[in-house]
């Protein structure tokens, strides 16, 4: 009998952190469909600012029970703010209830992308990570492509070129000679800086 419960007791404990898991996605996003609902029902604003806020956690405990490799969290953060950003686009011409969504999500999706690029450039100098950096910075920089083009706005396309130059530089320092045959020059591939000023 002991034995048996020492072999199951992995089992268990893995079921009992699948359980967690479970719980720590399923409350906030249970509590985030009672604050639209509340926003629906009473139409206050800041219902809608909870609701934006909150489902960002139900969001990375989503992740964590699907077994993402945390590597990974920062695109999926940025796929995230792609959603918001068309569920934004989505709402513009609402007039219902649902038009008080439009600055929780405009703000939430700018928080989401701006913290998501600022906290994977320390990863960039580990060579592991260099695929997954140059993904999320990649997704933020499309992002300001989509948010000028969806909302006909001109500064994002300022700011885009920026964001753009660290995912560039590290691509091609990275795959460089995997891509044109040809070591980097002083740990920078020939074409980056090239390539970047035609970009702008």
């Amino acid at each position: 009998a002991g034995w048996g419960l020492w072999l199951t007791f992995p089992a268990a404990a893995q079921s009992a952190g699948l359980l967690a898991l479970a719980a720590g996605a399923l409350v906030p996003l249970l509590v985030t469909g009672l604050l639209v609902f509340s926003l629906f029902r009473f139409t206050y604003r800041p219902f809608g600012w909870a609701a934006a806020l909150l489902f960002p956690l139900a969001f990375v405990r989503g992740l964590a029970l699907v077994g993402l490799q945390e590597s990974y969290y920062p695109p999926a953060w940025a796929a995230l703010a792609f959603a918001y950003v068309l569920a934004l686009r989505r709402l513009m011409t609402a007039r219902s209830w649902l038009g008080l969504l439009r600055w929780p999500l405009a703000v939430t999706a700018l928080l989401i992308a701006g913290f998501t690029y600022v906290f994977s450039l320390p990863f960039m100098l580990l060579a592991e990570y260099a695929g997954p950096v140059i993904l999320t910075e990649a997704l933020i920089a499309a992002l300001a492509i989509l948010v000028a083009g969806l909302f006909r706005l001109r500064w994002p396309m300022a700011v885009e070129p920026w964001l753009s130059i660290i995912p560039m530089t590290l691509a091609m320092t990275t795959y460089g000679e995997t891509w044109i045959g040809r070591p980097p020059v002083g740990g920078i591939s020939p074409l980056c800086w090239p390539g970047w000023v035609w970009h702008i």
